[in-house]
């Protein structure tokens, strides 16, 4: 059966808004559009390609206003407010029924601990947060909600130190925060409690302080807005040494302030916007020093302010917002790193209004993806492989002018996060994973999402229980309502096949299994998943028995068609998560090509510089994959749940 789950860039074609689908496009209109049919996903379509609502968190057409997502340990944590806790730390895998409340750090009030600021340092999560006793002071996370808690109550008693803009720099965490007498200072800590304190008193006003922002790491230094007290906010730099914390330049001289705000690194050089009286706010660049800092382009000739902002580098180009009003208002532009190169990308909201280009998170070198408000669909989001021509409307949540986007808060590891509004449920977390090629958690109840079934019975037969070969189960789910169970009725195939991989040199795969059920004599294995071209195998895994413990390794097909493998991997409890990342060469020339094995999240063997070049994976196959060796005795079952699969990403890194 023919899966649902692909991206559609025809105009002419109309979709039906009906259950579990969203809809976009006029047939005369050159707009892409997205199909994003859930019914058979389950799960919230954490399996579609396309935007989905992840979870109704505020039900009916209460608001839960999600922001802040951050990619930790697999799962993405977030604000959110469900109408009864207030704003509070969530969680999700990606799933409807994955996304759940993780702690209710401020209990008894709809105030919220507004769950902010987060950032991984020293495999921890570290946020902001609010008990409700301390104020928002700097907490940290395992993962686990017992594992959360305050890290120091930086500013005693009930008002907070506030935390802000938190970065990892010299292995140390960086940020904003106040403590007695001294306000908004610059702090540092390695992660302890005596160990968080404050790094430099730039601005040594009793009533206000240098407000530290806008972190970037550039040259081996860390590059920030800071207001000394005596410059205004200018750009400042540190090597991590309070003696080499200083200002780079006074762009605006004199008290007055230039706002210097870092906004991201190309080319080796530092982009920034930055004010004064003759430009407006304007792209500046800089390589660390006060006569490399200049003004890079006055995109909005004169006084006027271009306000550069949402700097993205994507197919080794940067591209921004920019606002010229002359022309086309706050639109999408792009760079080759030279002020000639620097023009207008394309003009979304033609004429001299503005579309606002916001949140431009590129995956890898197809898509970038962003939100941008137009005439006739309001804001919502877009797509561009990197000609103007190709920049579209990607999907309208709302039909018509109605904005569907609230916020797109962008990319959080592989997907896209954005708050959002279909009229219905009221503001929303919905998400996206665009290079995403196949996945399927079972939590449809079916096996109708895969291409084709092979083995079984009647050579493909499946069902709840009795007769079948690969039975969805539910009491044996290792996650979630349902996962899969693969019998070993004789040495013959059994597998789920995925026809949605075109000759991908890039191929990311990852499950759960469970082998505790199956019955396997020492030294016998199988192949449990496969990469396919033609009648070949580009890439295997296979799992064995050894000394009471199973292992797994990866293989893979060279060009000469010799088969390398990995070293056999240990799998120490009995579920295991599972993931495979292989890449082909670029050329019969340059061996580059590799394997990864991972378990459990972590890279346990891999092979490098391989001549792998002229395979590619057109299909693959999920459960017994290849004939079982006469002489090696495997019986019983084993279960397997959650695929996922990705063109560009490792699942789970």
């Amino acid at each position: 059966m023919k899966k649902v789950f692909n991206l559609i860039f025809t105009a002419s074609l109309v979709l039906v808004i009906s259950a579990g689908q969203i809809a976009v496009a006029a047939p005369s209109s050159s707009v892409s559009s997205i199909s994003n049919t859930t019914a058979n996903l389950g799960g919230g379509g954490y399996t579609s390609t396309g935007l989905y609502n992840l979870k109704d968190i505020n039900p009916l057409t209460g608001n839960s206003y999600p922001s802040n997502p951050i990619y930790y340990k697999g799962k993405i944590f977030f604000n959110a407010d469900d109408g009864t806790n207030g704003p509070e730390m969530w969680v999700s895998d990606g799933s409807d029924i994955g996304t759940t409340f993780f702690k209710n750090i401020h209990p008894g009030s709809v105030i919220g601990s507004n769950f902010n600021s987060p950032v991984i340092y020293k495999k921890k999560l570290y946020f902001t947060a609010d008990n409700g006793t301390n104020g928002f002071e700097l907490w940290k996370s395992d993962g686990t909600s017992g594992g959360t808690s305050m890290l120091k109550d930086i500013l005693p008693g009930s008002g907070g130190s506030n935390p802000l803009g938190m970065f990892v720099y010299d292995n140390r965490l960086f940020f904003q925060a106040s403590s007695s007498g001294i306000n908004n200072e610059l702090w540092v800590s390695d992660g302890t409690s005596t160990g968080t304190k404050m790094f430099k008193e730039i601005n040594p006003s009793l009533t206000d302080g240098s407000h530290p922002a806008n972190f970037v790491k550039y040259g081996g230094k860390l590059y920030f807005s800071a207001n000394d007290g005596t410059h205004g906010y200018e750009l400042w730099s540190t090597d991590g040494t309070k003696a080499n914390t200083k200002m780079v330049k006074d762009i605006y001289p004199g008290i007055s302030s230039s706002s210097a705000t870092p906004l991201g690194v190309y080319k080796n050089k530092l982009f920034l916007s930055a004010f004064t009286l003759s430009t407006g706010e304007e792209l500046w660049v800089s390589k660390g020093t006060t006569t490399s800092t200049k003004l890079f382009k006055d995109i909005n000739p004169g006084a006027g302010s271009s306000n550069p902002s949402g700097l993205t580098v994507f197919k080794r180009r940067l591209y921004f917002a920019a606002n010229d009003p002359a022309v086309a208002g706050n639109e999408l532009w792009k760079s080759d790193g030279t002020f000639l190169g620097t023009n207008l990308f394309k003009d979304i909201y033609a004429g001299t209004s503005s579309s606002t280009p916001h949140g431009l998170s590129a995956f890898g070198t197809s898509k970038l993806i962003f939100d941008a408000q137009h005439p006739s669909y309001g804001t919502e989001l877009w797509l561009s492989t990197g000609t103007p021509a190709s920049t579209t409307l990607l999907v309208d949540l709302v039909p018509g002018t109605n904005h569907g986007i609230q916020a797109s808060h962008g990319k959080v590891h592989r997907s896209m996060f954005v708050s959002a509004n279909n009229t219905i449920i009221g503001v929303e977390p919905w998400m996206m994973y665009p290079t995403r090629i196949f996945a399927d958690f079972f939590e449809s109840g079916t096996l109708l999402n895969w291409s084709s079934i092979a083995g079984g019975p009647s050579g493909g037969e499946y069902g709840t229980r009795g007769g079948c070969t690969i039975c969805i189960e539910g009491p044996s789910a290792i996650q979630g309502l349902y996962s899969i169970r693969v019998w070993v009725p004789d040495k013959l195939p059994h597998y789920l096949n995925d026809g949605s991989p075109s000759g991908n040199k890039v191929y990311n795969a990852s499950f759960l299994l469970d082998t505790s059920p199956l019955v396997m004599s020492a030294g016998s294995k199988f192949k449990v998943f496969s990469a396919v071209q033609g009648a070949q195998h580009p890439f295997f895994l296979e799992i064995r028995k050894y000394s009471s413990k199973y292992w797994v390794r990866a293989s893979v097909k060279l060009d000469g068609g010799s088969v390398m493998s990995t070293p056999w991997v240990k799998m120490v409890s009995a579920v295991n998560s599972i993931e495979v990342n292989w890449k082909a060469a670029k050329n019969a020339t340059l061996h580059n090509g590799y394997i990864k094995l991972r378990l459990n999240r972590k890279v346990k063997a891999q092979l490098s510089g391989l001549d792998n070049d002229t395979w590619g994976v057109y299909a693959v196959k999920f459960g017994i994959t290849g004939n079982i060796a006469p002489s090696h005795s495997v019986s019983g079952s084993f279960i397997l749940d959650r695929f996922d699969s990705d063109s560009v990403f490792a699942i789970q890194p």
